[in-house]
């Protein structure tokens, strides 16, 4: 089970430690292909199309380092899906995540953009591309996909941090193995540079919770909207929007109101902040 945020009814003061249990930053990548170069990573062009089996072959793979969002040309991992050849492999080292979480749940974030080749706007994958983030608990003999990528995905010009959080007990093992998975279409309409950059799992420990008095209630209304959120009760200096996949989305809002009417339909996750740093967490549904 893959948990991406909880839903609060009232509000919370955190003071919180960021336990961070595994980084990369990319800055010592170096080369591609078989001359590829990172300290407990790998990468590999696959035989097949399948990932849950893993990858059969240890040799080849297309990412390569450069800067994020084709600005400089180190410090984060980019591929270029351009033809039906790719099945190709960005593996992380081990990492143990057997003590158990003190939120319960473990954060794995990464940066992610998606531009024309040699370009820094967003550009979308061919219909049939696919990026994905994969996770093994049996030492890579296989995989499953915690995130999926693809044509019908849309990114802000110089990226965004996508996040997921790992809940499930079948997470909390001694060797776990995470890899980032490009699978080119026959479709080849669009030369797309796929970034990765800042990757990183983290166990988010609350020090005290303390439980805020609201006379009102805070009120977010209509839920399910076919426009805009109002909210009441609160005066709002942060608004954080996500997908049930955790992909950040981009949202405008004043003290008291969300602009959500030009959203796809779907349920969301709000994060919201009022104007002394008390967060409120809530779901809704866009019709």
């Amino acid at each position: 089970m893959i948990k991406i945020l909880h839903c609060f009814l009232v509000f919370f003061t955190f003071n919180s430690i960021n336990a961070q249990v595994f980084s990369e930053d990319f800055s010592e990548a170096s080369g591609v292909a078989n001359s590829f170069s990172l300290d407990g990573w790998n990468q590999t062009r696959d035989t097949n199309d399948s990932f849950e089996d893993g990858f059969s072959v240890d040799s080849g793979g297309a990412w390569i380092a450069d800067g994020f969002n084709n600005d400089g040309t180190t410090g984060a991992m980019r591929i270029n899906m351009t033809n039906n050849v790719k099945r190709d492999w960005l593996t992380a080292p081990s990492v143990d995540l057997s003590t158990t979480p003190s939120t319960g749940s473990y954060t794995v974030e990464w940066k992610m953009a998606f531009t024309p080749n040699n370009g820094e706007t967003f550009q979308t994958l061919n219909s049939g591309d696919q990026i994905r983030l994969l996770i093994s608990i049996d030492g890579g003999v296989t995989y499953s996909s915690l995130a999926l990528y693809d044509s019908s995905t849309t990114i802000p010009q110089w990226g965004e941090t996508f996040s997921v959080e790992l809940s499930d007990p079948s997470y909390f093992v001694s060797d776990v193995r995470f890899a980032f998975y490009a699978f080119e279409s026959n479709t080849t309409v669009n030369a797309t540079n796929v970034f990765i950059d800042d990757f990183q799992i983290t166990d988010y420990s609350s020090l005290s919770t303390t439980d805020i008095t609201i006379s009102q209630g805070v009120d977010i209304y209509p839920n399910p909207t076919l426009n805009n959120l109002n909210v009441k009760n609160v005066s709002l200096s942060e608004v954080q929007l996500f997908t049930l996949l955790g992909q950040k989305v981009p949202v405008d809002f004043n003290e008291s109101t969300i602009y959500t009417s030009k959203l796809t339909t779907g349920t969301y996750i709000l994060k919201l902040t009022d104007e002394k740093g008390y967060t409120y967490t809530s779901k809704f549904i866009k019709k």
